[in-house]
């Protein structure tokens, strides 16, 4: 599985994402994705296939993200 990093603008909106994420049934993992460095680095790493599906619950969410990013 190809992992893309979704950095958020804060650890907390991390966090926030991820119990969001789970409760549409979507793993994911709140990491410090390599070698990125933008606002805290805190970022959810999820499956790249659904990218756009979870970008979409996200910012639905009021979830503020800063980038996305494939690892």
């Amino acid at each position: 599985m190809e992992t893309e990093y979704i950095v958020c603008s804060s650890i907390t909106y991390a966090l926030k994402g991820q119990d969001i994420l789970q409760r549409y049934g979507i793993s994911s993992s709140v990491v410090k994705p390599p070698k990125l460095s933008v606002g805290c680095g805190y970022s959810l790493a999820v499956d790249a296939r659904i990218k756009d599906t979870v970008l979409n619950i996200l910012k639905a969410g009021g979830i503020k993200l800063a980038k996305t990013a494939r690892g």
